[in-house]
């Protein structure tokens, strides 16, 4: 007997409430990838965790954040990366950032 799997946005807010808790038990982490697949899971619960992380101390997470929000595809939030952009100063955050910005702009047209 085969089981209907579940509808794929479902399954998405299983995936990223997966990642969110993982994010939670393992602080010390840089959670590169934990971020940039939240980002890809396209799900409503991303975007503001996300958003959290680009405020995080560690740059890695914020570089993390960008690509995440990139990979989240969704225009709204570019006044966030913009924000972001103007008050960061590590350069690699900063390459993700512009990126993240170009490529959602892009989309909005």
């Amino acid at each position: 007997m085969f089981r209907t799997p579940p509808p794929p946005q479902k399954l998405a807010e299983r995936v990223a409430t997966a990642l969110i808790e993982h994010l939670a038990n393992y602080p010390g982490d840089s959670h590169f990838f934990t971020l940039t697949v939240l980002g890809a899971t396209r799900s409503s619960l991303a975007k503001s965790v996300l958003l959290d992380q680009l405020a995080n101390p560690d740059s890695r997470r914020r570089e993390a954040s960008a690509q995440g929000l990139k990979n989240l595809g969704s225009p709204t939030v570019l006044p966030n990366l913009k924000a972001a952009l103007e008050r960061e100063q590590e350069s690699s955050v900063v390459r993700r950032l512009r990126d993240a910005s170009s490529f959602l702009e892009s989309a909005e047209h």
